[in-house]
């Protein structure tokens, strides 16, 4: 018995589990960089994005 199995109930799938954590930490860096370029850093802001961006295609490509 996994410890994924241990933790969540039995209709939660890992692709559940995959889509969940990357849309919160994608959102989190976009939620960031948009904090960023409001306060002017518009180069740690377009990284952020970047990684949000990322966060979220690749949530996107290993839930499918």
């Amino acid at each position: 018995m996994s410890i994924f199995t241990r933790v969540f109930p039995d209709w939660v799938e890992t692709r559940h589990v995959v889509i969940v954590v990357h849309t919160a930490v994608g959102f989190g860096f976009l939620g960031l960089a948009t904090a960023l370029y409001l306060r002017g850093q518009t180069a740690a802001a377009a990284i952020r994005a970047v990684f949000g961006v990322f966060a979220l295609a690749l949530g996107v490509y290993l839930a499918r």
